[in-house]
């Protein structure tokens, strides 16, 4: 009984999470200023991996140290 208690919550907070993420997509945006929706429709899933990288790619702290 617990068990399925336990994944009837699971499906119902996945279902909010799903709504409020597909609400919220049409302002997603890349660093470059594209929405993620435009990314992905012109150059598909390989464009929206790429765009999506570049927002990690240099770490929060930047460069330790202050050289190279």
């Amino acid at each position: 009984v617990l068990e399925t208690a336990g994944r009837a919550v699971g499906r119902i907070a996945g279902r909010e999470r799903d709504a409020i993420t597909k609400t919220r997509a049409s302002e997603a945006r890349a660093p470059d200023g594209r929405t993620f929706e435009d990314v992905l429709r012109d150059e598909g899933m390989a464009g929206m991996k790429a765009a999506r990288g570049l927002q990690y790619g240099e770490g929060w702290l930047g460069k330790v140290g202050g050289k190279g």
